[in-house]
C-alpha cells in the first residue's frame, strides 16, 4: 500500500493538493470560523508547487482566489503584512478585536452578557509580557430588570 502525500488525502501529490483545496474550500463553505489550524493548511497549500498538471493548477488559482479574499476580509493572514484587524469570538460569548496598525497592537474586549471585562498585563521577563483579558459579574446588570406590580 502507498503512504499518502503531503496533505494527507491521497498518495498521488496533484491529486492530493487537489483533494486538500477542496477541502479547504468546503470548511469555509460552511461558515466555519477562519481558525489557526485553517490558516496553516492554507500557507502549506499555497507553499505547494503543483507543475504541470491541470487539474493541481486549477486548483492552486482556486486557493489563491480563497486566499486573496481572506485577505481582503480581515485584512492579512501571513505575519508579513504591518497591518489588519481580525474578530474572535470565545465559547463564553466574549469578543475580542484585534487590530495591528505598523507595531501598534490594539485590543478590545466585549465581555458576555452580564459580565465586565477588564485586560491586565503581566510582566515576563526582560522586554516580555502577556496581556491577559479577565472577565467578571458585573456590578449592575445590563440586562433589563421586570418588576412586579404592586397589589392595588
Amino acid at each position: 500500500m502507498a503512504s499518502l502525500a503531503r496533505f494527507g488525502h491521497d498518495a498521488d501529490p496533484a491529486r492530493d493538493f487537489c483533494l486538500e483545496v477542496d477541502s479547504i474550500a468546503a470548511q469555509l463553505a460552511e461558515d466555519r470560523p477562519l481558525t489557526n489550524y485553517l490558516r496553516e493548511r492554507i500557507s502549506a497549500a499555497l507553499d505547494f508547487i503543483v507543475g504541470g498538471d491541470i487539474a493541481a493548477v486549477a486548483a492552486k488559482a482556486k486557493l489563491r482566489q480563497i486566499a486573496d479574499g481572506i485577505r481582503a476580509e480581515i485584512g492579512a493572514m501571513s505575519r508579513e503584512l504591518g497591518s489588519g484587524s481580525i474578530t474572535l469570538t470565545a465559547p463564553n460569548g466574549a469578543i475580542y478585536h484585534l487590530t495591528l496598525e505598523g507595531d501598534d497592537l490594539w485590543v478590545h474586549l466585549e465581555a458576555a452578557p452580564g459580565q465586565s471585562a477588564r485586560i491586565d498585563y503581566e510582566a515576563n521577563a526582560g522586554n516580555e509580557g502577556w496581556l491577559r483579558p479577565q472577565q467578571r459579574p458585573a456590578l449592575r446588570s445590563t440586562m433589563p430588570i421586570r418588576r412586579a406590580r404592586a397589589a392595588a
